[in-house]
């Protein structure tokens, strides 16, 4: 037979504790809340893909103008990958935000 934990026994008092941290019951997102959150995903994913895809087509037009290989493709990538990343992990710290 599993026992339940002490701290679940009915004949046991709550113990008194001097933590001021209160314990709230969970109460779920609203609907409202959880579009946002959900839009917000979305927006931060498509913000990391066209950053790269935006800067590697830069990138591409001046390969083609300079007359280069691809040097400035890869140069476009990387900074689409770290404004990409940027501004993703900007857009999802808000997802966690009241």
């Amino acid at each position: 037979m599993i026992e339940k934990p002490s701290q679940y026994l009915e004949d046991e008092e709550p113990k008194e504790t001097d933590d001021p941290v209160e314990i709230l019951p969970y109460t779920p997102d609203s609907a409202d809340e959880t579009v946002r959150k959900t839009g917000l995903a979305w927006v931060a994913g498509i913000v990391l893909f066209a950053s790269v895809g935006v800067m590697f087509f830069v990138g591409w037009l001046l390969d083609k103008y300079f007359a280069t290989s691809p040097r400035y493709m890869v140069i476009g990538i990387l900074i689409g990958a770290v404004i990409g990343f940027y501004q993703f992990f900007r857009i999802t710290s808000q997802i966690l935000r009241k």
